[in-house]
């Protein structure tokens, strides 16, 4: 289709979603796809949870301002940044394909999985805020961060959430993320 009036396939194109208004509100969106001959992102916001299913190609960055953005599909290569009290996470979701990065924020919110799944970044990950873990104590289900790439950690804080209430046994062992590269990043 044509880009419209007084715009040209080398325009930048910038959406906005916003995530519901209430707490409990939820946006499903089953994939973003922008023009090969175009360039754009998508910034996230709201209370609620968006929840992206389906393949995601645009490459321009991604802002997750407030609410939750659940990756259950695809993103494309993309800059993925996770602002002060906004939340990432996604189950059997993908972002990148060589290229992207994951920047969580102070006071953001890295949360693979939802009742113990796997995120997968082919790329860099840098947390300065929280990485939030959930396991089912006693069993062998947990989430998974699985960065192929480089994770650095700035003053990351975790936090353990079992599922199960209290049903952690001593030696149960969880892996938490998989990554190519550990950076400590800054204290």
């Amino acid at each position: 289709t044509s880009p419209g009036i007084g715009y040209t396939p080398a325009d930048t194109l910038t959406a906005t979603f916003f995530g519901g208004g209430a707490a409990t509100a939820a946006t499903s969106v089953t994939g973003i796809a922008v023009a090969a001959n175009t360039s754009g992102g998508m910034t996230f916001k709201g209370n609620g949870v968006t929840t992206l299913t389906g393949p995601s190609t645009y490459s321009g960055a991604t802002l997750v301002s407030a609410g939750t953005l659940l990756v259950n599909g695809s993103l494309g290569d993309t800059a993925v940044t996770v602002q002060s009290t906004a939340t990432l996470g996604g189950t059997s979701g993908t972002i990148g394909a060589g290229a992207a990065s994951v920047t969580v924020n102070t006071g953001g919110t890295l949360a693979p999985g939802s009742s113990a799944g796997t995120l997968t970044v082919n790329g860099g990950v840098s947390i300065d805020g929280t990485f939030a873990y959930e396991y089912d104590g006693g069993t062998t289900s947990a989430d998974l961060l699985d960065v192929n790439g480089t994770l650095t950690l700035n003053s990351a804080t975790l936090s353990l959430v079992d599922l199960l209430g209290d049903s952690y046994t001593l030696n149960d062992k969880f892996t938490l993320v998989a990554y190519d590269l550990l950076s400590p990043g800054s204290t």
